[in-house]
């Protein structure tokens, strides 16, 4: 055996000795990279909730970046791919007063578990005002594209998932990495967030991106969250909800309030019952 192979055993044996007396790291709590869903197409649809992105139509997030600035848009608009009704989500890049990027997004979110599912993307670039190529646009179940999870209803720490799986067009995946983080944007300050690393199979390098619940992506590499706008009647909406919930509770209280009523009744009855047959005994 060779001195150099010996040397490099010897360090591998120091190593293994000396890492396991340490706590598991973070990478042990990495899960399995998701890369099909099992999901019945029928509970998908352009309606529902996600505790951090936000589908109800004329929400609108503004971002300011370096040297540009991004806007995002959720349209009262709808497309059907791959048998799946779905929301669609414009982004706006403009830099220098010009239209740089336009991306039109399909989202698809389970009503059951509030999983949001990515369906695909048409991507319009512009140079000089005039449209330069549609690199990066796919739609699940064209050739071999299908669609990824974009983000989970009940995200966790260490979850990994395949957003995007259209081969050599889009193969983005996501890595949930912390959960309850605190950012401050020129929005304003947000707790509780979701942070994530995104990477692509199709080039080097890493996106980091941050969650606000209830808000929607607040961080994206450089473009920071300038401002949020919330259409017309948005927090009626959300109160007539919570109005919804609130009703539904009492409902309920009122019914097992009912329900224990006819149950003393019943008992009342069967007492007075028992009584009238001893006295007819006696």
């Amino acid at each position: 055996m060779s001195r150099s192979l010996c040397t490099s055993l010897t360090i591998v044996a120091v190593l293994l000795i000396v890492g396991a007396g340490r706590p598991a790291a973070d990478d042990d709590r990495k899960s399995e990279l998701r890369t099909s869903f099992s999901v019945d197409k029928s509970d998908l649809g352009p309606s529902g909730k996600n505790p951090y992105i936000v589908l109800q139509p004329g929400y609108r997030l503004r971002y300011k970046g370096s040297d540009s600035t991004l806007t995002s848009t959720v349209l009262d608009d709808t497309k059907k791919i791959d048998g799946v009704e779905t929301r669609i989500i414009e982004e706006r890049e403009v830099a220098d007063g010009q239209l740089v990027e336009r991306i039109r997004n399909y989202i698809a979110v389970n009503k059951k578990t509030g999983d949001l599912y990515f369906f695909g993307q048409d991507v319009t670039s512009y140079e000089d005002g005039e449209v330069s190529g549609h690199d990066g646009s796919w739609q699940a179940g064209v050739e071999d594209a299908k669609f990824g999870l974009l983000m989970p209803g009940e995200p966790k720490v260490g979850d990994r998932f395949q957003q995007e799986d259209a081969p050599g067009i889009a193969e983005d995946r996501c890595e949930i990495v912390a959960i309850g983080d605190d950012v401050s944007t020129p929005a304003g300050d947000f707790g509780k967030c979701l942070r994530t690393n995104d990477t692509t199979a199709l080039a080097p390098g890493a996106s980091k991106r941050v969650y606000a619940p209830g808000v929607g992506l607040v961080l994206d590499d450089e473009f920071a969250l300038a401002k949020i706008e919330k259409p017309a009647g948005g927090d009626n909406e959300d109160k007539a909800e919570s109005k919804k919930d609130k009703d539904s509770e009492k409902s309920d209280a009122d019914k097992k309030d009912a329900d224990k009523k006819k149950s003393e009744k019943r008992n009342s009855d069967r007492k007075d019952s028992d009584s009238d047959k001893i006295d007819d005994n006696k």
